[in-house]
């Protein structure tokens, strides 16, 4: 995995309203690329010469959710895959 900071301006508008960036000194929100290799991935159960392998890219941001009861809780937002 790697990660990058960004200035907050550049990914607020990517996020939905719900969720605030997870900032450093109120300036830095943090992207974070993650890189999986799959092999024979396939559902539960299903023999692995139905499974397919790939190579995968997420890219995430990461937010804060202030639930009703007032607790700040801290999560991921994907952007893509």
């Amino acid at each position: 995995m790697l990660g990058f900071a960004y200035p907050k301006a550049q990914l607020a508008e990517l996020i939905p309203p719900c969720l605030s960036l997870d900032l450093y000194e109120d300036e830095w929100a943090f992207v974070a690329v993650a890189m999986v290799e799959t092999k024979n991935l396939r559902p539960h159960g299903f023999p692995k010469l139905l499974g397919k392998g790939f190579f995968l890219i997420g890219y995430r941001v990461m937010v804060r959710y202030r639930g009703d009861d007032g607790r700040s809780l801290r999560g991921l937002y994907i952007l893509g895959s």
